[in-house]
């Protein structure tokens, strides 16, 4: 019988998203993602308690985070920290767990240089860089999973997106393109991260990423980087999508393995 695999998925990048964006993904069998659950369930609800996590609500003290601003029980500078330390419990969480993380990165300019070299880029790289990475993403990731366990059909669930039609209809034209792989993968559905565990680690792992990668781009050193990012050690594989692979992937366009 075959397995049930699911990859939830997240991006991140630059403010504007104009010079780099990074896919960050966790990885795991049903199992897996029983036992992360309650794990996360209860890391959520421990003092201070939060209803769900997100990353951007953290880095605006908003939402779920508002309450760390109240001056009488969080005097300045202690709100913020109880706050970030709420973020590395939750970090913990998904180190102490047995999911694996995933991570792809790609500078907006190299895509966009490479799409605008050929009408034939122009056709099969799509102006939304996201669409283009989603569908590298879903090979890797679920290359990675065959390889471990092949009968397993793997699913992947992202965050609400105001694109998710074209995601997923770019998804389904990835899987009509790539048939080996396909025989192994599910939809791509798009979820509420405010209800979904899966959703809320996934955002967690891409902000992590985005730092991880930020701080190699400024030529920190590898030791550095793993130093300050103990879930590195959970990652199976973090890697930047160059000029070369874009042009690679124009190239075999309309052959049986286009990625």
């Amino acid at each position: 019988m075959s397995s049930l695999w699911t990859v939830a998925l997240d991006d991140s990048g630059d403010g504007c998203k104009a010079v780099f964006i990074i896919a960050g993904c966790l990885v795991g069998n049903k199992a897996d993602w029983k036992s992360f659950n309650k794990s996360w369930r209860k890391q959520l609800r421990a003092e201070p308690r939060i209803e769900y996590f997100h990353q951007k609500e953290l880095a605006s003290m908003d939402g779920e985070f508002r309450q760390f601003c109240n001056a009488s029980k969080w005097p300045k500078p202690k709100g913020k920290e109880a706050a970030w330390n709420k973020r590395e419990a939750l970090l913990d969480a998904i180190a102490r767990s047995t999911l694996n993380c995933y991570a792809l990165a790609l500078r907006v300019p190299d895509y966009e240089r490479v799409r605008n070299e050929s009408e034939k880029a122009k056709k099969y790289l799509d102006k939304d860089p996201w669409a283009y990475l989603i569908q590298e993403l879903a090979f890797d990731a679920a290359s990675k999973i065959v390889e471990f366990d092949p009968k397993a059909h793997v699913a992947f669930v992202a965050g609400p997106h105001e694109k998710k039609a074209q995601y997923e209809m770019f998804y389904e034209g990835f899987k009509a393109k790539n048939p080996n792989i396909a025989k192994h993968l599910l939809g791509l559905i798009h979820g509420d991260f405010r209800e979904l565990y899966s959703l809320q680690a996934a955002d967690l792992i891409a902000s992590e990423a985005k730092k991880c990668w930020e701080e190699s781009e400024r030529k920190d050193s590898a030791e550095d980087v793993f130093q300050k990012h103990n879930i590195l050690s959970r990652f199976i594989g973090f890697n930047t999508i160059h000029e070369e692979r874009l042009r690679g992937v124009i190239d075999v366009q309309g052959q049986s393995h286009p990625l």
